[in-house]
Parts: C-alpha cells; structure tokens; sequence
C-alpha cells in the first residue's frame, strides 16, 4: 500500500510526489497548504530554502538555510516510517520546516492542522501520533478531561512553558514523550529538555553563553551576517539552581508598574493555574500615574464574573501584578508561529 504524505483537502501519497513536484499539469485543486509544502520540499530538494524571521527582535529579515542546517536535529529511522505527523505551523515558518522534514524524510504521513478549527483539530488526535507546537496551540486544546491517548511524542517551544503546563500535558497526553525546545529561525534547535528547564551542555558551551541574564550565541552558528561576535537573542533566563535555568521571556515584553518589573509571562502562568481560565494574554497599558498598570486578555472554560475573577487574581497575585483591566474574550490573537500576539 501506498504511503500517504499529506492530508489536508486532499490526500496526496508519496508515490506521486514526483507528478506534484514537476513540471507535469496536477489534475486535482491544491490547497494553499498543500502547494506550499509541496514547493518547500520543492525548495528542500534543490536546496534553495529561505525563511523570515517574526521581527520579535527588530525588522523581519530573511534567513538562508541549507539542507544541512535543516536537517541536523532530524531523526531518520525506519520505526518512524509508520507515524502520523500533525502540523500546527504555518509551513512557511522554520518550526513547519522540521515537521514537514522529520515526516517527508521518513516517509512519514503529515495532518495539517493549521487554520483548522478546534472541533477538527481534536478529531484529528485519533490519528496522530507525533505533534509539535507552541504552549499557546496546546492551552486551547486541553479542555476537561479529554485525553489524547494515540499520541506518543510531544514537542513543546516557542514560548516559555510553566510547570503547570507540563502537569496538564502529561494528563491529556497520557502515553506521550514530551520535549521541550529553544530554537530560532536565525540558528535553528539549542536546548532540548524533558522539562521546562534547560542547561548548557559541554557539547554547547562554546558557542552560547548566558550574559546578564541573556541568552547570547556566536556568531559561528548564527545564519546571516551579524559585527559582533556574540549574537544577543532578547531571551531572558531565570536561573534555578547553578546549572539550570528556565526561559522567562523577553525583556522589551517587561511592564514598569510603579518603578517595579511584572514579567507577563509569569503573571500569565500564575492566572492559567486557575481551573476556569483556559488561556491568558497580559499586557501593559500606559498610565499617567503609574507609568504602565497590567491589563489582561482572558479565555474562560466557563462563564465567570469579573468580581470573582478579580478576588481570584489579587488572592494569587502580588499587588502590583493584579490587572486594573480584565477583558473576557472567545480568542487570543495568535500569529502564524502559533504564539500569542504580543503589543
């Protein structure tokens, strides 16, 4: 039987990979997703691949990579010929990039999840096997007690996780191996972890350093032309004991309460800890007195009063945390990365 490749509006196997990727006139109307990955392998193929980077650290810029670069975190093994990839990513994106090639090359079967809905994206985990995705993409799936029982590897980044969200993903996917990662589109995977915290191995320790609390890596590994020779990434760390530390977000992201520093991230972590809350977005807004006062975006698993929410969050929170605003929405905005968008 025939391996499959790709399903999104159609089905698309392997051995007719060659038909789509030539010159030959394709008899069936391609979904955008599926025409873009099959010019990405296209692109992978003659080894002509760009991506842009999200613009989080100053102007999106484009980003030459190689087969090589692409490749070098891809685990090729004839066990994995048999799995089932689900793809969150937008497959322009360098995270879309690895799941297409973790699967393509193993001649592995992709789902595509992007732009789906969550009805169609749950339905889809009775299928699915492996899955990667940003914490955001996880939170507004994992509702209830619903478990994913099918699926068996679980990657995580992106964005800084919590230990909270770790309890919740080993509940509703039971039988899953759940890795977490740090990598950019600029120097592709550094840190992997079973957990939410990361160390600096001996096999990396020469090209990255934690500077003043900051992730810096050299320019030996960074993929575009930088003038200095530590490249500085804007991704903060909080160290948690000599050796390891957890990534707590960006420092342009801190809001100034008052002369003190609210970390949204963690603030957003202590307010998903609350059984009603299915996902939170923390921001600052600017005020004459305070200089900024935090504000939040909420997604609710059940109808709450902003009163009872508000006692809730000033009972958990310190007092310059506790937002002055709480507005209750049906969905976060995210971007094409899959992470929240970020004022």
């Amino acid at each position: 039987m025939d391996n499959v490749f790709l399903i999104d509006k159609n089905v698309i196997k392997y051995s007719d990979l060659d038909h789509y990727l030539g010159n030959e006139k394709v008899d069936i109307n391609l979904s955008d997703v599926e025409l873009g990955i099959l010019l990405f392998v296209k692109s992978f193929k003659t080894n002509k691949i760009e991506f842009e980077t999200s613009g989080t650290t100053g102007k999106p810029k484009k980003i030459k990579h190689t087969q090589e670069s692409l490749t070098k975190n891809i685990k090729l093994d004839e066990k994995l010929k048999g799995c089932v990839w689900g793809l969150s990513y937008d497959f322009k994106k360098i995270a879309g990039s690895q799941v297409i090639l973790q699967s393509y090359l193993n001649c592995s079967t992709i789902i595509n999840l992007f732009g789906k809905s969550k009805k169609e994206i749950i339905e889809s985990f009775n299928t699915i096997t492996h899955i990667s995705g940003t914490p955001t993409f996880y939170r507004l799936l994992m509702d209830g007690d619903i478990k994913f029982k099918n699926v068996v590897q679980l990657t995580l980044g992106g964005e800084p996780s919590g230990t909270e969200l770790f309890s919740k993903l080993s509940y509703h996917f039971p039988n899953a191996k759940i890795t977490n990662i740090y990598a950019s589109t600029e120097f592709g995977t550094l840190f992997s972890s079973r957990k939410e915290y990361f160390k600096i191995t001996e096999k990396n320790n020469t090209f990255i350093k934690i500077i003043n609390d900051e992730i810096v890596v050299h320019r030996s590994v960074v993929l575009h032309n930088i003038n200095d020779e530590w490249y500085h990434t804007g991704d903060k760390v909080e160290w948690v004991d000599d050796v390891h530390f957890k990534i707590i977000g960006r420092e342009t992201n801190m809001i100034n309460v008052g002369g003190m520093k609210v970390n949204p991230i963690e603030v957003e972590n202590k307010i998903n800890k609350l059984n009603y809350v299915s996902s939170s977005y923390v921001y600052g807004i600017k005020n004459s007195l305070m200089g900024n006062v935090v504000s939040t975006d909420l997604v609710l698993k059940h109808y709450k009063p902003i009163r009872e929410i508000k006692a809730d969050l000033k009972r958990i929170l310190n007092s310059y945390e506790v937002p002055m605003k709480i507005n209750l929405v049906e969905k976060l905005k995210i971007n094409t990365t899959g992470k929240i968008i970020r004022k």
